[in-house]
């Protein structure tokens, strides 16, 4: 077995437009700072810290509420306010979940999705993973909006 591999944007649009349907665009995007974001932690067979995803508030928001059909406004408000609700949290999970195939091929290493982390709520592993390689999308998600997805994976 062998390490992981960093997502390209097709390999998140693939699974992305599987969840959200084929509007679903990725392309490029800008660093998202693991300390102010939504973290989904993922582990290796040893229970360490291999790396997750990083979401700002607007993807967390918009996944969050488009995985099961909740009105855009209350993605809206969840960015005022700047906190998702618990089903928002769950569903952001189930997101982050689906998306530990993107970093994974058949010569890799298990990796498993552990838990979302809320910003400020674990400084440690925001700390931990500003230290690996990161790969940065934009994601625009039909009728919702547009956020910001990282993935930092040793």
């Amino acid at each position: 077995m062998s390490g992981f591999i960093h997502p390209s944007e097709t390999s998140v649009l693939k699974y992305l437009e599987m969840l959200f349907g084929d509007d679903v665009k990725v392309t490029k995007g800008k660093s998202t700072p693991p300390v102010s974001s939504y973290l989904g932690i993922f582990l290796d067979d040893e229970d360490a810290l291999a790396g997750g995803c990083v979401a700002d508030i607007n993807f967390a928001a918009y996944a969050g509420a488009a995985l099961t059909i909740l009105p855009k406004g209350v993605a809206d408000d969840a960015i005022k306010s700047k906190e998702i609700t618990e089903v928002m949290s769950a569903n952001l999970g189930e997101v982050f979940n689906i998306l530990t195939r993107v970093v994974v091929d058949e010569g890799s290493d298990h990796l498993r999705y552990q838990r979302v982390v809320a910003p400020g709520k674990d400084p440690s592993v925001a700390e931990t993973f500003k230290a690996l390689p990161e790969s940065c999308f934009t994601i625009q998600i039909p009728n919702y909006g547009q956020g910001q997805l990282s993935f930092f994976i040793r």
